[in-house]
């Protein structure tokens, strides 16, 4: 291990290509100085964190409000090469009630709401996406053995199109790609997925929608190409729950896995005390490993499954972080214009080094 933590974010090798041959590298969150020049030298993905959903681009039926989201992309694409990653065309929440047709819940009117949005949206920004969450946490109370039951979470587009509203969802994205010849991977992303009986409920879903849409897309495709683990952690998360979700994921026939919304929260006082930071960065090196040892790329020269295509962190920084008081990311907030790594930056690093110099 050739580094401490405390030094400035461009004192480190970069996150990116130290992964290149593994999987991509995200982030998301504000471009302001000096979260730009972060992004640009760490980062190789980009998810808009909120900027795509509902009721930022089509708050009103009809009315599409693309300025601030073309702003951002336009922005992160000046960054350099770096994948950008579509976030959401299908969830509950973040979306007017109006799209399911509420209170009415007529079926008709809100599957049409549902396929001119993802007509809308996907059709002004597909050619331009590495990937797409098309349905974002659809899954409530777990039912392993009966997916349909799951996703009864009686909010949102279950009500007024029940559990069918997932596939519908994939089938109108997969016709906006598939006419259009892009490459946009379709995913469906949740959380808890360390959870055995929600991982197996995700499992089942995914599992029985691409069998019954099998041959549908072209050259093979599956209906749904990802499955997202969002990655919100904490000090009690297990790794091994982690890695037992990824090779249940690894079953099913030429889907991938990404960890989209990475963060790991440690309770403290108002900062993480020296062993409160080894032992966060003690847990990014063991998620690590996992990453590394089912990535995708030819790095991995495990006798893994190979399906893990991209780990993106929820946020740049701690300070910018959704869960800012559980200091969850790999680098402080920045103070005076610097942003300083932490362990965790460490770990992620050199997972094996850490794990075995600590």
């Amino acid at each position: 291990m050739t580094k401490t933590a405390g030094l400035h974010y461009d004192q480190y090798p970069a996150l990116k290509e130290g992964y290149k041959d593994y999987f991509l590298i995200g982030t998301c969150g504000p471009l302001a100085a000096p979260r730009a020049e972060l992004i640009g030298y760490h980062f190789n993905a980009y998810t808009p964190e909120n900027e795509m959903k509902a009721q930022h681009v089509q708050n009103v039926k009809g009315a599409f409000t693309f300025g601030a989201l073309n702003a951002l992309l336009d922005n992160v694409a000046a960054l350099g090469d770096i994948k950008l990653i579509g976030h959401t065309l299908a969830w509950h929440s973040q979306t007017p009630d109006w799209m399911w047709d509420a209170p009415a819940l007529d079926r008709a009117a809100a599957l049409a709401n549902l396929n001119a949005h993802i007509d809308r949206v996907l059709g002004e920004y597909g050619s331009r996406l590495y990937s797409i969450d098309v349905v974002n946490e659809a899954i409530g109370t777990p039912h392993p053995n009966d997916w349909r039951a799951s996703v009864n979470k009686g909010e949102g587009w279950y009500l007024a199109l029940g559990w069918e509203w997932v596939e519908l969802a994939f089938v109108r994205a997969a016709r906006v790609v598939d006419k259009n010849g892009w490459s946009c991977k379709l995913y469906y992303n949740d959380f808890d997925l360390d959870s055995a009986a929600k991982a197996q409920s995700v499992f089942a879903m995914v599992r029985d929608i691409n069998a019954r849409y099998a041959g549908t897309r072209p050259n093979g495709k599956p209906l749904v190409e990802g499955v997202g683990m969002q990655g919100h952690y904490n000090e009690d998360t297990k790794p091994a729950d982690v890695e037992a979700s990824v090779r249940l994921f690894a079953a099913l026939p030429g889907v991938r896995v990404s960890f989209t919304e990475v963060d790991l929260a440690w309770r403290n006082t108002g900062t993480l005390t020296r062993d409160q930071a080894v032992a966060q960065g003690q847990k990014y090196a063991q998620l690590f490993q996992i990453f590394k040892e089912y990535a995708a790329g030819p790095a991995n020269t495990s006798a893994n499954p190979k399906l893990i295509e991209r780990v993106s962190f929820w946020g740049t920084n701690d300070g910018d972080s959704w869960k800012a008081a559980g200091l969850p990311l790999l680098f402080n907030a920045p103070g005076g214009g610097q942003i300083i790594a932490k362990e965790a930056l460490v770990a992620a690093l050199y997972p094996d080094e850490y794990q075995n110099g600590r």
